[in-house]
């Protein structure tokens, strides 16, 4: 099925099968109209009432949040940390073992 296009040849913001815009998207005056409001008047107490009633409080949800034993170790659980601390620990233990880069080679090559 072809889409529409609108006179700048460009394709429409929504097909007819998506769901309407959010009304923060929408024009003031047609935000308005959709949540039941006038921008001339407060509502009354009723009218508060009935909204606090049909849509429960303005808050978000409380989330648990992370301990700091978790924040302090979650870094070190990526790969690309891990991969210098290995190469640090490698360094150290050779180091304490005295092998050495010449150590390797063997004395008719030299």
């Amino acid at each position: 099925m072809p889409m529409a296009s609108t006179s700048a040849g460009m394709p429409p913001l929504r097909s007819r099968d998506q769901q309407p815009p959010a009304w923060h998207t929408l024009p003031i005056a047609d935000a308005l109209c959709t949540l039941g409001s006038e921008a001339a008047r407060w509502l009354t107490a009723m009218e508060a009432a009935a909204r606090l009633a049909r849509h429960g409080r303005n808050e978000l949800p409380e989330i648990a949040g992370r301990r700091i034993a978790r924040m302090l170790f979650d870094p070190f659980s990526d790969f690309m940390i891990l991969v210098p601390i290995a190469a640090a620990i490698v360094s150290e233990f050779a180091k304490e073992s005295k092998l050495r880069p010449d150590a390797i080679v063997s004395p008719c090559c030299q």
